[in-house]
């Protein structure tokens, strides 16, 4: 993002992408170039007020889940378990407490599914209607308004 300098929260600009996948057909590697740049925009999902949250309910309480509970060790936990996590039972309160005083961390190596994890957030993306609504009336030129009279 070329967005040096900027100190707000929001950020945006234009992305370029290469596709990178294994195609089995050939056994190796294929590239794709994306023809077309997009435009990124990085923000709070409510810095518009019209626009709904991204983030569901579900995935936030399946976030503190992860992180305070120890319900996915393998994706977030102990440094130096990963690949091997030991499993921690969120219910024994002493074994949660000894598992948050160790060095946790993200797993560097965990990747997230792609229907499972990332097209659910593209997908919600899609369902929201209203803010081509707003773009739309946002290009539109202002209304002009009728001078008021004048009064003596």
């Amino acid at each position: 993002m070329p967005n040096d300098g900027w100190y707000d929260d929001t950020g945006g600009g234009p992305v370029m992408a290469r596709l990178v996948m294994f195609s089995e057909e050939v056994q190796k590697l294929r590239y794709v170039e994306i023809e077309y740049p997009a435009w990124a925009l990085t923000g709070y999902p409510s810095y518009v007020p019209e626009i709904l949250i991204i983030i569901t309910m579900e995935k936030a309480v399946e976030n503190m889940f992860v992180q305070e509970m120890a319900y996915d060790p393998d994706m977030y936990g102990a440094v130096g378990s990963f690949g091997n996590p030991a499993s921690v039972d969120s219910s024994d309160t002493e074994a949660l407490r000894f598992w948050k005083t160790e060095r946790l961390d993200w797993n560097p190596n965990y990747y997230p599914g792609f229907y499972a994890d990332i097209w659910p957030i593209l997908f919600c993306l899609n369902e929201f209607n209203c803010l081509t609504l707003i773009l739309e009336a946002s290009n539109s030129p202002p209304r002009k308004r009728p001078a008021a009279p004048l009064t003596a």
